[in-house]
Formats: C-alpha cells, structure tokens, sequence
C-alpha cells in the first residue's frame, strides 16, 4: 500500500464490531398495536379472532385452521424493562421478552424467596438461560445469580436516565434501540441488572406489557382481518353471508380483566402461596378448584415465539379455559 493511501479495509474491530452486534441484536418492529387489550377500545382483529375461535370451537377438533389463523392474527403481548448490562454499567438499556419470562420474576419474587432484586443497592443481578421447551418453542429461564450475592449498581446515575417505557412509540421514533431477548443463542445464558419503575414513588412498576398484532397492516384494527377464511380479498374484503363481520359488545361486563388477574392471579393471601426454595424457578399453576379470576371469560394467545397461552401458571387449565371461553361468548352474543 502506497505511502499516505488509506487501507480501506482497515477499521478498529472492536468498535467496528460493536456497530455489526447492533444489527444482529436489533429486529425490526412490525407490530400493529392493539387497542382493545391495551385501552380497552374497540379492534376489529380481536372480533374476527374472537369469531376464529368460535369457528374452531365448532369443529371439536383439538386443532383446526381456524385455530391456526386465530393464532397467527391473535395479539401478542410483549414486556418492556430498563436493565443495564455487564459491559455497559452506565448505560440503560431497554429489554424486551415475552410475558411468560417476565411472568417468572414477578413469581420469583412474590413467592420464591427471590426478595427485591430489582432494588438498585442491594438487589441481585439475573440470569436468563434459553433452551428448548416443549413442542420446540424456545423457552428463558430467568433465576437469580445467588452465587454471585447482592450487589449495588455499578453506576447509580443511570437511575436518572430511566426510559418512560409508557411512551415506546416515542422512543422507537426517537431511534431508542430494544434488545430482544429472542436475540440471544440457543443454551446461552445471558446477565442483566433490572432497574426499578421509571415513575417517581412506584419502583415496583418496572415493566411495561403491551400487546400487539402482526401479520396484518394497521388499517386492519378498523376494516378487520383480509383474509378469506373470513372475507373474500377479491372484492375488497366485503363481509361474506357465511362470515360476518363480528363486532365487540363493550358493554362495563366485558370489559377486559385479563390484565389484572395475570399478574394479581388470585385473591389468595401471600402467605397462603406454595413455598419453594430460593433457586426454584416453577411458576405457582391454578388447577380447576383455583382457577383465576379470567377463567372462562378472556382466553389469548401469547407471544408465538414463546408458544401457548400468555400465562405460564395456566398451564393445566388453558384448554378447558379456551372451551369455557367459546361457551360464554356465544352466551354473550
């Protein structure tokens, strides 16, 4: 190479690396955002989801293509959290995982023995291992890193810079990058500190669940779903005799109860909850004679990357919750 010419093929690799990591780690975001499972409000995709499920349920069939199509159109919901890494102490990061995981930590510490490990002097940093689970879905495991202790963040000034996770729209817009929890390789663990709740007065509050619908554009949350197993495509998507356009009763009786009971669960006492060591991760489970408050009444599917119904403590009781669900529907109307 010629004196004074510049090898354009040199570069710095960790920082140049640093940049391609960005691209292997962030996705796209496609998602279609749900008015009814986040506001409340009317979505004409929930209606043709519920009216999917509906069509299933008809069939008797433990799977269906009109299961397969509610699955695909279904909300999904995704959970948002400011953490920080190991190699970046000073620099807040948003986290996004399915509610399952998310679900795991709320159980850890309300019913494992996990205590405040969001707590930013005296908490504990997690661990999160992806494998395989069940029917080949990808399952995060997260625990505690008891060996490593409690410990104080490294850098307690990005307290002051917590991301207001309410405004994600926002933050997309302004190019605040999500890391994806999906991201990571099969049997690889990652490390993470999680910051406490970005509102003043409420550290408890430390994530945001949102729920969004993909594989259709965004005129869909009015017009409905343009598929034909509902409405024909060919003639602009008018509703048939056979499918009708289902519209949502919003009437105060079926105002959506899913999001308080997921989390909440039961009105069980705390200290009525099954006891566990400190490194059991299993979410409590409802059963027929303790089922929650949403049985029979909101059954969703979850995240597809994480496969099955949005709460893992569900696990004996969702295929009967889904019959249950299609039954009181049709009582509804």
């Amino acid at each position: 190479m010629p004196k004074g010419v510049k090898d354009p093929y040199d570069f710095n690799p960790e920082a140049a690396m640093a940049e391609q990591e960005k691209k292997l780690t962030q996705r796209s975001f496609s998602g279609v955002y749900c008015p009814r499972r986040n506001d409340n409000q009317k979505c004409q995709i929930c209606a043709d989801v519920s009216r999917l499920w509906s069509l299933h349920n008809d069939t008797g069939q433990e799977r269906s293509k009109y299961s397969e199509k509610a699955r695909k159109y279904g909300a999904s919901a995704h959970v948002y959290m400011n953490v920080v890494f190991p190699d970046e102490p000073s620099e807040v990061r948003i986290l996004r995982c399915g509610i399952k995981m998310c679900q795991a930590i709320v159980n850890g510490m309300r019913y494992t023995g996990w205590g405040n490990v969001i707590h930013p002097a005296k908490g504990t940093t997690m661990i999160v291992h992806k494998t395989k689970g069940e029917g080949g879905f990808n399952t995060y495991n997260p625990s505690p890193d008891f060996q490593a202790g409690p410990r104080k963040l490294a850098d307690m000034s990005v307290l002051e810079r917590l991301h207001n996770l309410d405004d994600m729209d926002e933050l997309r817009d302004q190019g605040v990058e999500e890391f994806n929890i999906t991201t990571v390789g099969d049997n690889k663990t990652i490390k993470f500190d999680i910051l406490p709740g970005w509102k003043e007065g409420v550290p408890q509050d430390f994530f945001k669940v949102i729920y969004y619908h993909y594989n259709v554009p965004p005129e869909a949350v009015e017009e409905g779903v343009k598929d034909p197993i509902l409405r024909p495509v060919t003639d602009g998507g008018a509703p048939t005799e056979d499918f009708p356009v289902v519209e949502e009763d919003f009437s105060p009786d079926l105002r959506d109860t899913t999001t308080d009971a997921e989390w909440e669960h039961s009105t069980t006492e705390t200290q009525n909850a099954p006891s566990a060591s400190p490194d059991d991760t299993t979410p409590m489970q409802f059963t027929m004679e303790n089922k929650p408050a949403c049985f029979g009444k909101e059954f969703e599917e979850d995240d597809p990357t994480e496969g099955g119904c949005m709460d893992a403590a569900c696990d004996n009781i969702r295929e009967a919750c889904r019959k249950a669900t299609a039954k009181y529907r049709a009582k509804k109307g």
